[in-house]
């Protein structure tokens, strides 16, 4: 199982990251980002959840909704309303409209966001002896 499963990356032209609410991401502030090797690009990284998280749960219908329940003393399920519709991400940054494209995505995985930091723009070459 990939430990960072939730996690997802989003690359930003760095002019873009004053307006990054730091409190909806996993960094703190701009200088703790990393930035690509000409200082034009930065990503910033965060959670996402995508419901419902588990189909079997009790506050999960047949078709993926998940709901909440209102309890009353007694815990009787006395309402409920649903919270996230079926496959619903939430935790993505407001920030994630300003996304640049890479190779025709705006989002990353791990794994994909290692690849690109492999890149000559993230990257410096290891020189030849």
């Amino acid at each position: 199982m990939n430990k960072y499963e939730n996690r997802k990356w989003i690359f930003l032209s760095s002019g873009d990251m004053p307006e990054v609410d730091f409190g909806q991401v996993l960094q703190t502030s701009p200088p703790c980002c990393r930035y690509s090797l000409d200082g034009t690009k930065a990503f910033v990284k965060y959670e996402l959840t995508t419901y419902p998280i588990d189909i079997n749960a009790e506050n999960v219908d047949s078709e993926g909704n998940t709901y909440n329940f209102e309890h009353d003393g007694d815990h009787n399920i006395i309402g409920s309303g649903i919270a996230f519709a079926s496959g619903e991400a939430v935790g993505r940054p407001d920030i994630f409209n300003k996304a640049l494209t890479i190779s025709g995505k705006e989002e990353f995985t791990h794994q994909e966001t290692l690849e690109i930091l492999q890149g000559e723009d993230w990257a410096e070459p290891i020189p030849q002896l």
